[in-house]
């Protein structure tokens, strides 16, 4: 029964901590919606820095352009 609680208790943990680590996106979103456009446009350039973004983007490039 402790393993059971043990997992029960981590999930909770981490369902709850999960939305305060938003990532740029996100915060860019916050930062936009609260006026902080230069915050926002900071935030939104690092998020589309990321590896994953420009993948997506080069396939959806590829998609559009083939």
């Amino acid at each position: 029964m402790q393993p059971f609680i043990a997992s029960i208790l981590a999930t909770a943990l981490l369902t709850t901590a999960l939305p305060a680590l938003a990532g740029p996106l996100e915060d860019g979103n916050a930062a936009y919606e609260s006026g902080n456009f230069e915050q926002a446009a900071k935030l939104w350039e690092q998020a589309a820095e990321h590896p994953a973004v420009q993948a997506a983007d080069r396939r959806q490039s590829q998609a559009v352009h083939p």
